[in-house]
């Protein structure tokens, strides 16, 4: 069973609750209308009669601008509008709406599937509920196959994944224990694969926008006054590598804030306003009591008090300043700066947000121009910024402070160690290198500045440590930075570092393509790839291929190829072959999609397949000729040398086989096309020779009856739709014409020979007298009347069974000579000589001869065994004769010497029985 088809598409979720809201709309637009048209007065209503256009088109534009349905949020307005007109968009956007069917409730009620449908009746929730992923990946690449802009096509790719993220996990909550690991496992995998194209948008949207700019690009000696800011920006405008790791940086803090859902809501149960209340509360209860002895804790509330006196907050503090400084780290690991600044002040250390203020670099517009009005700008950043980065720097290399605040101060200083002990995944590890990598690198370029101009207060500029760049973090070396997340120490992260997704991820980030299509064949041939994995696979191909980055042909084309082969053995998913076929390179379409048409039995089918095929661009014409010859092949080829023996009793015939049929249903792949008619024929001439040949006439005829009446007269209007009249048809297409002919006259005159054959052998039994054992005996005249009405019925069916046999003697006569005297040259002789000599002609070619040579003969014993058994025409066998050694025909060469020896002794009896 189709799962996709029961099982509702996220996707098509996502389109029927924007068609809700956009009939809300509608409906809201028309009360509007029915109020304006309301009769007040005159005025009004001429008002309203003198634009009626404007009015109805209204709410239509309205619908078309607005209209989100199934990926249309990534188009623009201009974009939406432009598809209505196409046909292959219905899917994007409806050109005309029922108001009715929009405003009825069973309509409002189908815009949420997903949400009222029961998964937990499902045999695999997991796997059938993302089953039609493949369909709507294939509908996005086909809507945006023509759009210039590649990106468009990502994001929705992107879209897809987190719809049935999201999906997954809402059916975890309906699933039973057995089933949630599995749809757990999905969740997890399409939410890597978004991340990874997630990734792909960003990286490659900065790669091809700014190669042009960075080739025209000079970077000039700055010999005036310029600021951190400014040698930053310039730095980055001007150098890829930095740019590409800072969106390295960015994406990984992106896909970490997608996680961050309610956490600083969450925290509001655990802490409040004051910083250490409970602190506060114990010291203030001290000093109302007058107690002057120590009980271990601070005795002072400045935010430096527990680790300068190395002494406790009370309990619950504690534990409320662990769970602040882990969401804090959160929002900073998620890129969410100002909100982990918020938090802070909201909870009561203002400090701890300015201290997050400090990494930001110092800019003074006013030492290059002033504002309009004569006053001063602002300045930006800060002006101490190496001393707050060297305090932090001491902060996170203190054991004294929380392991997760010295991670918050390393991640703004560059402290990789800090970061490194608080990570716990792939990404958390590589957000950790590559924030060092792009912190390092900014550094050594404002210290290698000489012409950065700073306040006077802070001329004399405090330096980093030696450790800060010995890091060995640098971005001309990032392929190292994966080797040793790769190797980590922590077993959990270098198996991470293995997941087939983190892999295409490290292969996009270090632009390593080649390794990247390594890999992947070396899953398709150790069958370990999941189809999820390999749809992605082959898309990501498709994209690269679309930005015309240099792939490896071959490689390419194998992944390409494996998930083709993959969507035909699914069995469900054969409506999408077509599509992906076509990005197959040219010289693999044809064996490709003929390998699956050859499994299609139901011609419905057939003929859909062939549509969308057409639709894909491909060549139907070659595909639907190479399906038939490849099931032409299997068993015993027909295109084989005829082996005949001529002892054969040719009455009898054999039975039919599975392969036989199959050969008989392949014709129907040439008929649907009219232009192929000419290869229809072709095709079924040679399966019916090979059917002739094993004397299954039943066979050739169901092949006969294939090719529609009105093929020859189709082969001739095509064929003049391209060439003047008096340009006669191709000699290959002639011979097929006139072979298609002769078989014709073959199997009709076979034909009536068997009805002559079956009705000679179902002679009623002739009269004989009931009594005959004494003439004297006394009989009654009952008996006799009887008798005598037996006798008369006996003669009348007998005269009756004489005169139908005497019509089908003539039939058959007259059918058996049509072969025995075809017109211009014989029966399978082609008039008019092909001169493409190949080996399909050779063999077809020496089967003909073959056939005539056993056939002729044949029929000529045929037609003498309906003479003489048809009373009083063996007269006529000396026509036979005649005909046979008639030097026009010269059919006498095709009797062996036993062959024409009886032929000739049985005319001979016949005439010698004749005096």
């Amino acid at each position: 069973m189709d799962m996709s088809s029961i099982v509702p598409s996220p996707a098509t979720a996502r389109d029927g609750r924007s068609k809700s809201k956009r009939a809300g709309k509608i409906l809201q637009t028309m009360k509007m209308l029915d109020e304006a048209v309301t009769p007040k007065n005159d005025a009004m209503m001429s008002a309203i009669g003198s634009m009626p256009n404007q009015i109805v088109s209204t709410p239509a534009n309205h619908l078309n601008v607005y209209d989100h349905s199934l990926f249309g949020s990534h188009l623009s307005t201009g974009q939406n509008l432009s598809m209505i007109s196409e046909p292959n968009n219905t899917l994007l956007m409806e050109p005309t709406i029922n108001l009715l069917e929009l405003s009825t409730p069973t309509q409002m009620s189908m815009t949420d599937t997903t949400a009222n449908f029961n998964y937990a009746m499902l045999e695999n929730p997991g796997l059938e509920a993302t089953a039609s992923i493949f369909m709507d990946f294939k509908k996005c690449l086909s809507q945006h196959g023509m759009s210039c802009d590649i990106y468009d096509l990502i994001s929705s790719y992107e879209e897809i994944c987190d719809d049935y993220e999201q999906l997954l996990k809402k059916i975890m909550t309906q699933v039973t224990p057995e089933n949630s690991a599995i749809v757990e496992r999905l969740g997890k995998y399409l939410k890597e694969e978004k991340h990874t194209w997630r990734l792909v948008h960003s990286l490659f949207r900065d790669k091809f926008s700014n190669c042009s700019e960075e080739a025209m690009a000079v970077n000039d000696a700055l010999v005036f006054y310029t600021s951190e800011k400014n040698i930053i920006d310039d730095y980055f405008d001007n150098d890829s590598d930095i740019r590409q790791a800072q969106i390295v940086i960015d994406w990984l803090e992106r896909n970490a804030a997608d996680e961050l859902t309610n956490i600083a809501d969450q925290l509001q149960h655990y802490t409040g306003c004051v910083t250490w209340e409970n602190t506060l509360h114990h010291l203030k209860a001290r000093k109302s009591r007058g107690t002057t002895t120590a009980d271990g804790m601070i005795l002072e509330m400045d935010p430096d008090a527990p680790t300068r006196t190395r002494k406790p907050l009370a309990d619950l503090d504690r534990e409320d300043e662990s769970r602040l400084l882990k969401c804090v780290f959160s929002f900073i690991r998620g890129g969410r700066i100002n909100e982990a600044e918020d938090l802070c002040v909201s909870h009561g250390q203002p400090w701890r947000a300015a201290t997050l203020e400090g990494w930001k670099l110092h800019h003074d517009p006013n030492t290059v121009n002033t504002s309009e009005d004569g006053g001063l700008s602002t300045i930006e950043g800060n002006p101490s910024r190496d001393m707050w980065k060297a305090a932090c720097w001491a902060l996170s290399n203190n054991d004294l402070y929380d392991v997760k605040e010295r991670a918050m101060y390393g991640a703004l200083c560059g402290n990789l160690k800090a970061m490194l002990e608080v990570g716990g995944s792939w990404e958390d590890y590589v957000w950790s290198y590559y924030k060092t990598m792009v912190d390092v690198a900014t550094e050594k370029r404002i210290q290698q500045s000489a012409n950065i101009r700073r306040p006077w207060q802070h001329i004399h500029s405090m330096l980093l440590p030696d450790e800060y760049f010995l890091q060995k973090c640098e971005l001309d070396d990032v392929r190292t930075v994966f080797e040793k997340i790769g190797h980590s120490p922590d077993k959990s992260i270098a198996e991470e570092a293995k997941n087939p997704n983190h892999f295409i991820q490290r292969c996009i980030i270090l632009n390593d393509m080649d390794g990247l299509l390594d890999e992947i064949l070396l899953w398709i041939d150790e069958e370990s790839i999941h189809p999820q994995l390999l749809r992605f696979a082959a898309h990501l191909l498709l994209i690269l291929q679309s930005f015309g980055m240099t792939l490896n042909y071959e490689k390419c084309a194998q992944i390409l190829e494996a998930y083709v082969k993959q969507l035909i053995s699914d069995g469900r998913a054969g409506h999408l072959v077509a599509a992906y076929t076509a990005c197959l390179p040219s010289d693999r379409q044809l064996d490709c999609y003929a390998t699956f048409l050859e499994t299609i039995e139901d011609g419905d089918l057939r003929k859909e397949y062939l549509e969308l095929a057409s639709e894909a661009g491909l060549d139907v014409t070659a595909i639907t000729k190479n399906v038939v010859e490849r099931i032409r092949a299997q068993g015993v080829p027909d295109t084989a040398p005829l082996q005949v023996s001529q002892g054969d009793d040719l009455t009898l015939e054999p039975p039919l086989t599975p392969g036989d049929h199959k050969k008989i249903d392949a014709i129907e792949w040439l008929v649907f096309d009219p232009a192929q008619r000419s290869e229809a024929l072709k095709q079924s001439n040679a399966v019916i020779r090979g059917f002739l040949a094993a004397r299954k006439f039943s066979a050739a005829r169901q092949v006969f009856q294939k090719i529609p009446r009105d093929s020859v007269e189709i082969i001739h209007r095509e064929w003049h739709a391209v060439a003047d009249k008096d340009v006669p048809l191709p000699a290959g297409t002639d011979n097929a014409i006139r072979e298609h002919i002769c078989v014709q006259a073959y199997l009709s005159a076979q034909s009536t020979f068997s009805d002559w054959f079956k009705h000679f052998h179902n002679k009623p039994h002739e009269y004989e007298p009931a009594n005959q054992a004494s003439t004297f005996a006394s009989v009654s005249l009952s008996d006799l009347v009887a008798e005598e009405h037996r006798q008369k019925k006996q003669e009348e069916e007998l005269g009756r069974w004489r005169e139908v046999l005497e019509g089908l003697c003539f039939a058959a006569l007259d059918k058996i000579y049509n072969v025995l005297l075809f017109p211009e040259g014989g029966w399978l002789v082609d008039v008019r000589e092909d001169t493409e000599d190949n080996e399909e002609n050779r063999c077809r070619h020496h089967q003909m001869s073959l056939l005539r040579r056993l056939y002729v003969p044949s029929l000529c014993d045929l037609l003498l065994n309906v003479l003489l058994n048809t009373g009083g025409r063996n007269d006529q066998c000396s026509k036979l004769a005649d005909v046979i050694a008639d030097e026009d025909n010269k059919l006498y060469e095709l009797f062996t010497k036993q062959e024409g020896k009886r032929i000739l002794e049985r005319i001979q009896d016949a005439m010698v029985d004749i005096l």
